[in-house]
């Protein structure tokens, strides 16, 4: 049994009741950030922690995002839990007190990365919220509406996609790109409801195939189960001995004229201008030894991180060079 979707008790728990080999092609809910994580990690190079905020929605497989998104923090060197936020409801408008206590939580808070585990229009509604009290870094979400536009409150931010257009794989059976299976689509006229749904059934034969003639004799799920990984349309597929996908997730980030992660929609020559003007005048008043530890090698530094200013225009360089340890 191929299955597309998931399970807030677990990846292929409606296969345990049955006599089925099951094999679970989209990424599993408690591994949906784990690429955006494990990029964020990469990036940082700084001595102290990045903090990252959690937000879910009333939902079971948000639970699921959120304690896997959770356990890939706590072990992943240079991050920490900053906090952690429920929302009332899910997919809809947020509460009353939601809207006040998200608020309340993340200026309290005042991480450098937000993770969203939320559907749409949850994700949509806490944007605007989340940058009414602190602006993070970096906004990570894993669902917004299909039609929803680069722009706004979403432009820059990072979104875990199952799927991508401009993916540069090659399916490993037909040579396809997944540009060129969309392009093979529209020729035919054929419009999917949802294009990662459509990529993960293409994708389903090409794994079957390979797996039957690398593997003739064998019963069809010992050989899927043998396979390996294969580049598919749909991204590398490979299972886990329970038939639960080892997929990593896409990050995408959008426009491409970006900064980096998590900045705002400014130019850079914007930023440039604007830090040169305020650096002479702030730096000796606002940011002295004693505040270093948190005004430089957090805020100021995890902006010279993510490009959001040069480093001839970082107002800690020489603090640090006098001996403040950051």
């Amino acid at each position: 049994m191929i299955i597309w979707g998931d399970s807030a008790n677990g990846p292929i728990s409606a296969c345990e009741s049955t006599t089925f080999h099951c094999f679970m092609f989209p990424t599993p809910a408690a591994k949906l950030m784990d690429s955006s994580l494990e990029s964020l990690g990469a990036a940082h190079a700084g001595d102290v922690d990045m903090s990252v905020f959690l937000i879910a929605n009333d939902n079971g497989l948000s639970t699921s995002c959120f304690n896997g998104a959770q356990a890939k923090i706590e072990s992943t060197l240079g991050m920490e839990l900053a906090d952690t936020y429920t929302l009332m409801t899910a997919k809809t408008e947020l509460a009353p007190e939601d809207v006040s206590g998200i608020t309340s939580a993340i200026g309290q808070a005042q991480p450098d990365v937000v993770v969203i585990c939320a559907h749409s229009p949850d994700t949509e509604y806490l944007l605007p919220l989340i940058k009414e009290a602190h602006t993070p870094d970096v906004i990570v979400g894993n669902n917004l509406a299909a039609s929803e536009p680069w722009d706004g409150d979403s432009v820059c931010m990072l979104r875990a996609s199952q799927w991508l257009e401009t993916a540069p794989s090659t399916d490993a059976v037909f040579g396809w790109t997944s540009a060129d299976f969309v392009s093979e689509l529209e020729t035919k006229g054929v419009t999917p409801d949802y294009y990662p749904q459509a990529a993960a059934a293409f994708a389903a034969c090409a794994v079957i195939s390979t797996a039957t003639s690398s593997m003739p004799e064998a019963d069809l799920a010992e050989a899927m189960a043998a396979l390996g990984e294969i580049e598919t349309v749909y991204g590398l597929i490979g299972f886990d001995s329970d038939g639960t996908s080892t997929r990593p997730m896409y990050v995408q980030q959008l426009p491409s004229d970006c900064l980096t992660a998590g900045a705002t929609a400014t130019t850079a020559a914007t930023v440039a201008a604007t830090t040169a003007a305020t650096v002479a005048a702030t730096t000796a008043a606002t940011i002295t030894a004693e505040s270093c530890p948190q005004e430089c090698c957090r805020s100021v530094r995890r902006k010279l991180l993510f490009g959001r200013m040069p480093e001839e225009l970082d107002p800690c360089v020489e603090i640090r060079k006098s001996g403040c340890a950051c």
